[in-house]
C-alpha cells in the first residue's frame, strides 16, 4: 500500500512559483500546457499499443509520457495514462530497447522500491557490454552521464532563476563534474574537455551558468547514446520539486560507484585465491579512489533544504538507499557479516570473502609478503567509513533524527553502521583465530 503524503506541504514549497533550490522543477507545466501534455501522452501511448497489436512497429513515445510524469510528479501520474502504460507493457516485446525495464517505473506508485525509484533495471541493461566498450566502462558511462545531467539541471535553474543558493548548488555540481574521472575512471574522457572547468568554481558572473551548461553538454556527448538515453529516461521524480531531480542523479551516481567497488572487492578476493597480491593491491586501490571521490557528492546533497527533503521523503517511503544491493555486496564480499533479519549469503557463509582469503594467504606466505594488500585494505576501509560518516552527517543535517524511509532508525542507524569496519580483523586481530 502507498503511504499517505502531505500534498499541502509540497504546494506550499512551490506556491511562490520559484524554480530551483527549494522550489519547483522547470519541468512543471502550467494548467493549460499541463492538460495538453497529458492528453498528448494518453493519445500517443494508446496509439502505440494499437499499432503494436496490428504488427506495426514504431518507437515508444517516451518524450510525451515523460513530459506528463515530470510535470506532475510520478506519484500523481494520471490514472487513465497509467492504464494505457499497463496495457503497453503487454506489447513491450524483447528487442524494444529499455521499454520492458522502464515501464514498471511509471506504474510503481503502490509498490515502488529503491530499484524502481532510480531505474536500476534500465541502467543495468544499458551498461551491458556493447562490443566496443566493456561493461565496467559502460557503468562508468552511466556515472558520467548522470553527473553531466546534474550540472545541466542546475545550470538551467541558475539561468532561469538566479539566486545565491542556486549559484552555490551549481558550483557544487560543477565540482562533481570536475572530479568525474575519479568517480568513473574507466570511462575514457579527453583531458581537454575539462580545460577551464575548475575556473567556474571561482566565478559568480551571469555567464557561469551558460559556461557550465556548455561543458556538461560536451562531456555528456562522449557517452554512447544508448547509455545517455537510459540515464535520461530514468529521471522520473515522485514530486514536482527541483531538489528531487538533484537527489535522483546523486543516488544514481552512488549506485554506479557501488557496483564498481563491489566488483573490485570481488576481483581482489579472486586474485588472493590465486596468490596474486599485486593484482589484489591494484584493484583495491582503484576502489578506494572511487569511494574517496564521493565527498563531492555529499557537498551537493548538503544544499538540499530540509523542508524540501521532508516532502520528498513523504513520497518515497520504502525506497531507502539501504536497499542498495551493490552497497550491501561491498560489505558482504569484504568480510563475513550478518544483519538483523538478514541471514548470511551462501558465499559469505562458506567463507568466500576478501578478509578470509587475505588471512589464509597471510598464513601461507607470511605477513611481509601480503603487507601491501593489508595496507590497501586499510585504505579502503578508512575511505568507506569516512563515506558513511559523511552520509550520517548529511542525514542529520537535512532530516534530523526521524526514522529512515527504509524502516531504520535514520541518522542513529547510520551513526552506528559508520563505525563498523569493512574488515573487522584489521581492527581486532584476535578475530583471525576464528578463520580456518
Amino acid at each position: 500500500m502507498s503511504t499517505p503524503v502531505d500534498l499541502r506541504a509540497e504546494t506550499e514549497i512551490i506556491g511562490a512559483e520559484r524554480a530551483g533550490v527549494g522550489g519547483a522543477s522547470l519541468r512543471v507545466l502550467g494548467p493549460a500546457a499541463g492538460t495538453r501534455a497529458l492528453l498528448e501522452a494518453r493519445r500517443s501511448v494508446l496509439e502505440w499499443s494499437e499499432a503494436q497489436q496490428r504488427g506495426r512497429l514504431s518507437p515508444f513515445p517516451y518524450a510525451e509520457t515523460i513530459a506528463h510524469l515530470r510535470s506532475v510528479g510520478r506519484s500523481r501520474a494520471d490514472g487513465e495514462l497509467r492504464s494505457h502504460l499497463r496495457a503497453a507493457l503487454d506489447h513491450a516485446w524483447p528487442g524494444a530497447g529499455p521499454l520492458r525495464e522502464w515501464l514498471p517505473m511509471t506504474m510503481d506508485q503502490e509498490d515502488g522500491d529503491y530499484d524502481s525509484y532510480i531505474g536500476n533495471a534500465v541502467l543495468t541493461a544499458a551498461s551491458a557490454s556493447d562490443g566496443c566498450l566493456l561493461s565496467e566502462q559502460l557503468v562508468d558511462g552511466t556515472i558520467v552521464a548522470a553527473a553531466s545531467d546534474l550540472v545541466l539541471l542546475e545550470a538551467e535553474a541558475a539561468a532561469a532563476e538566479p539566486s545565491a543558493t542556486q549559484s552555490a548548488r551549481l558550483r557544487s555540481t560543477v565540482r562533481v563534474l570536475a572530479l568525474v574521472r575519479d568517480l568513473a575512471p574507466d570511462f575514457p574522457l579527453a583531458t581537454h574537455l575539462f580545460d577551464g572547468l575548475s575556473g567556474l568554481l571561482e566565478s559568480s558572473s551571469e555567464q557561469t551558468a551558460h559556461d557550465a551548461y556548455r561543458y556538461a553538454a560536451a562531456i555528456a556527448e562522449q557517452v554512447p547514446s544508448l547509455v545517455r538515453d537510459a540515464v535520461d529516461i530514468t529521471l522520473l521524480p515522485t514530486t514536482r520539486l527541483h531538489d528531487e531531480q538533484m537527489f535522483v542523479r546523486c543516488i544514481q551516481i552512488f549506485e554506479g560507484l557501488y557496483r564498481q567497488v563491489a566488483d573490485r572487492v570481488a576481483q581482489a578476493a579472486i586474485a588472493l585465491e590465486g596468490g596474486d597480491t599485486v593484482r589484489a593491491h591494484t584493484v583495491l586501490r582503484e576502489g578506494t579512489q572511487r569511494v574517496a571521490a564521493t565527498r563531492v557528492l555529499y557537498r551537493v546533497l548538503t544544499t538540499m533544504p530540509r523542508e524540501a527533503f521532508a516532502v520528498i521523503r513523504a513520497h518515497t517511503h520504502g525506497r531507502s538507499a539501504v536497499q542498495s544491493r551493490p552497497y550491501r555486496q561491498v560489505e558482504d564480499l569484504s568480510a563475513p557479516r550478518a544483519r538483523e533479519g538478514d541471514p548470511l549469503s551462501p558465499e559469505t557463509r562458506d567463507g568466500m570473502t576478501l578478509q578470509t582469503g587475505f588471512l589464509r594467504l597471510e598464513r601461507s606466505l607470511g605477513a611481509e609478503a601480503v603487507a601491501p594488500v593489508r595496507e590497501a585494505m586499510h585504505e579502503l576501509d578508512s575511505a568507506w567509513r569516512t563515506m558513511k560518516r559523511s552520509h550520517w552527517g548529511v542525514t542529520l543535517k537535512i532530516i534530523g533524527r526521524v526514522r529512515g524511509t527504509g524502516g531504520t532508525a535514520g541518522a542513529d542507524y547510520l551513526r552506528v553502521t559508520a563505525e563498523q569496519p569493512l574488515f573487522p580483523v584489521l581492527v581486532d586481530p584476535a578475530l583471525a583465530r576464528d578463520v580456518q
